[in-house]
């Protein structure tokens, strides 16, 4: 893990952020927790914005292993396409195993992202998604129009190959769920190959992101790391990534 600043925060609930990624699975084993909450990517037509590259950033200094994991928590109605794609594709290239949750919609490039996944799972109440491409032309001539068809009909391939490659379905039946654009409850979506697991845990306690340290350990974190619960709206001194796995090993953690 690279050095850097952790535990410099604001919040009850991202304070213990870095110790519960630290909270090993097995003797050689971390997770890494992102979150795609809301739009993908700037805008319809801006690919890039700073919540996908802040992703993309989080991933690439994980510099996960094979022993590792990457758990992604969506809840997106989608966005731009090529920004799902990008963010599927660092995932997907990441050597970690890739858990991707739908805890409440994965719709549209979203869709793309939850593709990712060696596992996908869909909790309770959660909604999958995926249609053809969509474009809003602005003052655009017949020229441009039948352009931007083409371009669509481009676009539109990629896809399919990507939910052909990820889903297992015939093509027939690709067609017909990207045309009706269904919205796949959890067991439509594992029937139709979009979901690999459907769970039955609707506490959503990992999307919190909080560890179970006792109150003596707790304190005892707190003052290593100058940590000032009464005032959290100040950013606390930043530490290096050295001293907060000690601190975790010291305190059984």
């Amino acid at each position: 893990m690279q050095q850097g600043s952790l535990l410099k925060s604001t919040t009850e609930g991202n304070r213990y952020m870095f110790l519960t990624q630290l909270k090993a699975l097995s003797e050689n084993s971390r997770v890494l927790k992102i979150n795609l909450i809301g739009f993908v990517g700037q805008s319809w037509y801006e690919a890039e914005d700073e919540s996908v590259t802040e992703l993309v950033k989080k991933i690439d200094t994980f510099e996960a292993t094979e022993q590792d994991e990457i758990h992604c928590f969506i809840n997106s109605q989608g966005g731009n396409y090529f920004a799902g794609v990008h963010l599927y594709n660092v995932l997907k290239n990441s050597p970690a195993k890739i858990v991707t949750k739908n805890l409440g919609q994965a719709s549209s490039a979203a869709s793309v992202v939850f593709m990712a996944g060696d596992e996908r799972i869909a909790y309770p109440g959660s909604i999958t998604m995926a249609h053809k491409p969509l474009i809003k032309p602005e003052l655009c001539n017949s020229d441009d129009l039948r352009a931007l068809a083409e371009e669509l009909d481009d676009v539109g391939s990629s896809m399919r190959a990507l939910y052909l490659l990820e889903t297992g379905l015939d093509e027939s039946k690709l067609d017909e769920l990207l045309t009706s654009e269904k919205l796949m409850n959890p067991d439509e979506a594992l029937a139709n190959g979009f979901v690999t697991k459907v769970s039955d845990d609707n506490s959503y306690q990992a999307i919190k992101e909080k560890s179970d340290i006792k109150a003596s350990q707790r304190a005892e974190l707190n003052t290593k790391f100058k940590i000032d619960e009464s005032k959290p709206e100040e950013s606390n001194k930043p530490v290096e990534a050295s001293v907060v796995i000690k601190a975790c090993q010291e305190n059984n953690l």
